[in-house]
């Protein structure tokens, strides 16, 4: 039986060898990363539109949206990079290709879940993080305070 710093340690192994596998095609490293990055501008852009129209919705204001949406980011940014492929876990085992990991000298699912890396959660992270510095910085500290 393998103790958890050897599944860690192999863990890191296979997540190596899947990024420079994902690296050869660069394009679609940048493509996706840049999509992703769009697809949270959409969102800022939405939230933008909504409060120029309306500046104060049920007690929120545009920066507590942000700062809400960028810990949102960050929050599902881990299920995205590391559990991405549990998607998949049904296709796999429908067309029989799930069988391969039972030849494995690894436990299975544990294999399964390594194999994949999703490269734009990563993006996803950072997006979030910067969001949640910028509304961090610009809220107003006391918020609805009545005094």
């Amino acid at each position: 039986m393998r103790t958890p710093g050897e599944y860690i340690h192999i863990y890191f192994m296979i997540e190596m060898q899947y990024i420079k596998a994902r690296m050869q095609y660069r394009v679609d490293f940048i493509i996706s990363s840049i999509g992703m990055f769009f697809s949270s501008l959409a969102t800022l852009a939405i939230f933008w539109i909504l409060f120029t129209s309306i500046t104060n919705l049920a007690g929120w204001t545009f920066m507590d949206m942000i700062f809400i949406y960028a810990f949102y980011m960050i929050a599902i940014s881990p299920m995205q990079i590391l559990f991405d492929n549990i998607w998949q876990i049904r296709f796999h085992i429908q067309q029989g290709t799930f069988l391969k990991y039972y030849f494995r000298p690894l436990n299975m699912m544990f294999y399964y879940m390594s194999e994949m890396f999703d490269l734009k959660g990563l993006t996803q992270l950072a997006v979030g993080i910067v969001l949640m510095i910028y509304a961090s910085t610009n809220l107003n500290p006391c918020g609805q305070c009545l005094v």
